[in-house]
């Protein structure tokens, strides 16, 4: 993200109550089955995971073999469209990016997060976007090189034009994928999402090609937070330019644009292994913590650690990636809650009561 959103931001200390009331959530037990939830899925990925299965007697004797390159293309738009936060009391405007449908953007409904985009090592992808907003749009993929067109910048889409962009997605790994226009506030205002780039080598099952990042279940966590203020004013032409940034104060902080309680639980056995990919998609930089199991950090902007890190809460700085494994304690009682949640204790939903904001459970079924 562009460093001009970067902006230092007051951090409210919620009273020790919050804590209390959080870790009483820690130790509550649910009474039914808990749902899986699938972070950014798309038939894609479950395309994968039914050819691995498919596969499994070689995975038994560790044999495994490259997946041919593909040349995937992602229709979306850019347009105006509207959110209602957890808590909040009624609808606040965004721009966000929505796959386009065949009856066009007209049809198409954006929200926040932008969609999940998922390909595989060495996928030469095209990004076709129709830019139905005022102002210019500049796509920005920290991380992955865009290659040059026929124009000077292809990353540039003026108001109505439908351009493409396009990349080989060379290294696997967890990237952000934003428009960083009107200097960086495009995105804080909804164009931004993740991209997922996975190893050519099946089965999946890895974030990169090394043991180490192994994983049985995966979540899909991108941070974002709305400032009312800044939003509203985008109706009028020319509103968010002239905004004053530092003035921006967020009263609503999301995990893949929810609010607890809102933000869905992990289903994952005991003695498994989660993969958190963190996608800071926002301006704060954002501290999160897991309460009761390991966490091992493996990879950070879409490059393998060489050495993982233990981490009891890491920093994700504004336009930062990571991707943690969470290895659920063997014999872990059934309906037992791990909570993950925003360090800072920004644990509301706006000026509604009770516990809200950066908060989900990783649970056990």
């Amino acid at each position: 993200m562009s460093a001009t959103t970067n902006h230092s931001v007051t951090r409210s200390i919620l009273p020790a109550v919050v804590l209390g009331v959080l870790f009483s959530l820690v130790l509550s037990v649910a009474t039914a089955s808990a749902m899986r939830v699938y972070d950014g899925a798309t038939a894609r990925q479950a395309h994968l995971r039914h050819h691995a299965a498919g596969k499994s007697k070689h995975r038994t004797h560790r044999r495994v073999r490259a997946r041919a390159a593909a040349s995937p293309t992602f229709n979306l738009c850019a347009k105006a469209d509207s959110v209602t936060p957890t808590g909040a009391p009624g609808a606040i405007p965004i721009w966000g990016f929505a796959v386009r449908p065949g009856g066009g953007c007209a049809a198409a409904t954006a929200g926040i997060p932008a969609p999940t985009l998922d390909v595989g090592a060495g996928d030469n992808v095209t990004l076709s976007i129709n830019n139905g907003l005022d102002q210019n749009l500049h796509i920005s993929i920290p991380g992955i090189t865009i290659n040059p067109g026929a124009t000077p910048n292809t990353r540039t889409i003026a108001p109505g034009d439908t351009g493409t962009v396009s990349f080989t997605a060379t290294n696997p790994g967890t990237y952000l994928y934003e428009s960083d226009g009107t200097a960086g506030r495009q995105a804080e205002v909804g164009l931004a999402g993740a991209l997922i780039v996975r190893p050519a080598v099946l089965p999946n099952g890895r974030v990169y090609n090394d043991a180490s990042a192994a994983y049985n279940t995966e979540a899909l966590m991108v941070l974002s937070e709305i400032d009312p203020n800044l939003n509203a004013t985008l109706p009028t032409p020319g509103g968010l330019a002239n905004f004053d940034m530092a003035t921006w104060k967020p009263q609503y902080r999301l995990i893949n644009g929810l609010g607890y309680p809102s933000t869905g639980t992990i289903s994952s056995a005991a003695g498994s292994k989660v993969l958190l990919r963190y996608v800071n998609a926002g301006s704060e930089h954002i501290s999160m913590t897991l309460l009761g199991a390991d966490t091992t950090e493996i990879g950070r902007d879409a490059s393998l650690l060489t050495t993982p890190l233990g981490v009891s809460a890491e920093t994700i700085p504004a336009g930062g990636t990571a991707e943690e494994i969470v290895t659920v304690p063997a014999g872990t009682a059934s309906g037992t809650k791990f909570p993950i949640y925003d360090r800072n204790l920004n644990l509301v939903n706006g000026a509604s009561a009770g516990i809200g904001g950066r908060l989900r459970f990783i649970q056990v079924p």
